[in-house]
């Protein structure tokens, strides 16, 4: 009796509904054909919370790569004649002749 107009409420606020809090509110009775819309609203979520979600995780992406960067730039080596960088090709030649 009162469990159609139940279910419009739940289809017409699901944005601001937790999904599980309702479900288990919910009778058991009812099938997931009759709470199709909410499931499919509540998989769905709010754009915007994808959108914040996105913008952190570049954020903190941005952030690891900066401090990855920091780290590099640390260990840099100058290389001067007394210090040179030699492939192992180039070793093996002057070996070699």
């Amino acid at each position: 009796m009162y469990l159609k107009p139940a279910l419009d409420l739940i289809s017409r606020h699901s944005p601001r509904l937790d999904p599980v809090e309702t479900m288990q509110l919910l009778p058991p009775l009812v099938t997931a054909a009759d709470v199709k819309p909410f499931l499919v609203e509540a998989l769905r979520g709010p754009p915007k919370l994808n959108t914040r979600v996105h913008r952190e995780i570049w954020k903190a992406r941005a952030e690891q790569i900066g401090w990855k960067l920091m780290t590099l730039q640390e260990k840099r080596a100058k290389v001067t004649d007394s210090r040179l960088c030699v492939s192992s090709s180039t070793l093996m030649q002057a070996i070699l002749t």
